[in-house]
């Protein structure tokens, strides 16, 4: 049976997808291969690999770890460097 307008696909489209469990899969499958897709451009990507040393940067420092944290933000500096990716002022040695 052909759809007419939008709006039957709509309301098709509504009541296959409106079961919870499935909707609940699907993002948690979707979830996981997000993930997978970013652990991949972790490897390849230096763009990547600085932006996860300043979110790591981030949780140390919310749990006042000040060394560690320095060190994460030293790595993402040589990254920064690497990449040209900087403005020339900052430091992030103490």
């Amino acid at each position: 049976m052909p759809l007419k307008n939008i709006n039957q696909l709509y309301k098709k489209l509504e009541s296959a997808l409106s079961n919870t469990l499935f909707v609940t899969k699907a993002k948690y499958l979707l979830g996981i291969v997000t993930d997978c897709l970013i652990k991949v451009k972790l490897d390849k990507n230096p763009l990547f690999q600085q932006l996860q040393t300043f979110m790591r940067a981030k949780v140390l420092l919310d749990f006042s770890l000040i060394k560690e944290d320095l060190k994460e933000l030293n790595k993402a500096q040589k990254l920064a460097v690497y990449l040209q990716n900087y403005p020339a002022s900052i430091n992030f040695c103490i």
